[in-house]
C-alpha cells in the first residue's frame, strides 16, 4: 500500500497537473532537487516522482543523494524513484539507472492515468528485492 509520495517538480503547471492525478495519495511537493533531498531526510516515502531536469540540483543528482540517505541511515524500505522527463535519450537512461532511478514516466501523460501508473509501478517494484 502506498502511504506517501514525494513529488519533485519545478514547473508550477506540471505540478498542478501531477497533483490532480495524485488526489488519492498523501503527497509532499518539492520545488527543486535540494528541497526534495531535505524532505527525504525527515520523511519516509514509498514513491518519489522526480523531474529529471530541474535547476540547481537536478533529478539525477537528487536521486543519487536520496539513495545515499537510504544507505547511510540503513532504511529498511527503499523508495521507488520514478523519473519524469520529456527529453529522452539513451545516455540519460544509463545515467538515471546509475543514480538509482527505478523507471521512468515520459511526459506528456494523462494526469487521470497517473494513479494507475503509480500503482502499477509500486506493485511491480515492491515485489522485487531492492
Amino acid at each position: 500500500m502506498i502511504n506517501k509520495i514525494l513529488l519533485a517538480e519545478d514547473n508550477k503547471m506540471n505540478c498542478k497537473l501531477l497533483l490532480h492525478g495524485l488526489k488519492q495519495y498523501q503527497v509532499d511537493v518539492a520545488r527543486d532537487g535540494r528541497e526534495a533531498i531535505e524532505l527525504f531526510k525527515t520523511n519516509q516515502y514509498d514513491i518519489v516522482l522526480m523531474d529529471i531536469q530541474m535547476p540547481g540540483i537536478d533529478g539525477v543528482e537528487a536521486s543519487r543523494q536520496i539513495r545515499r540517505i537510504e544507505n547511510d541511515n540503513l532504511r529498511q524500505s527503499r523508495a521507488i524513484i520514478l523519473g519524469i522527463t520529456a527529453d529522452w535519450f539513451p545516455d540519460l537512461q544509463e545515467e538515471c539507472k546509475a543514480a538509482g532511478i527505478d523507471d521512468f514516466l515520459a511526459k506528456p501523460f494523462q494526469p487521470s492515468r497517473l494513479g494507475n501508473l503509480i500503482n502499477d509501478y509500486y506493485s511491480k517494484y515492491s515485489n522485487l528485492s531492492h
